[in-house]
């Protein structure tokens, strides 16, 4: 496959980049303070297609929240009187529990208030739908 004129002018072009930026001479003071993102908005003009990849990469939100709900799923399967699950059994009982979660969650955003349950409501401003809470 012949590849074409632009590809090979982008290619060399960021090739000379890589090259550039690997000998460019970085001075800055060691603080605090550096914002790894605002040098490289001042170097867009030096490090044009670097510079676009650097705020794709470093400006991503991290989290742990889903690797910890993860280990505390793990936790409430695995006790002291599950311990002999196997690696297998016990990814299938976190990722079938996360399945039920789902679904009740899209029954809940499903589901409006009907005048019948509205009606249902017990004097004391309760309700007396017994759902199952997670």
């Amino acid at each position: 496959m012949k590849k074409s004129k632009t590809t090979h002018v982008t290619e060399q072009s960021a090739l000379n980049e890589i090259t550039l930026y690997l000998t460019y001479e970085v001075d800055f003071e060691e603080n605090d303070d550096f914002d790894v993102l605002d040098w490289w908005k001042s170097k867009e003009r030096t490090f044009p297609i670097l510079a676009r990849m650097a705020k794709q990469v470093l400006s991503m939100p991290v989290s742990t929240v889903a690797v910890e709900q993860e280990f505390s799923s793990a936790g409430n399967v695995l006790t002291a009187s599950r311990s002999r699950l196997s690696a297998e059994s016990l990814e299938t009982l976190i990722c079938y529990h996360d399945w039920l979660k789902a679904a009740r969650r899209t029954q809940e955003l499903s589901i409006t208030p009907s005048q019948d349950f509205m009606d249902d409501s017990t004097t004391d401003g309760g309700s007396t739908y017994a759902g199952d809470s997670d």
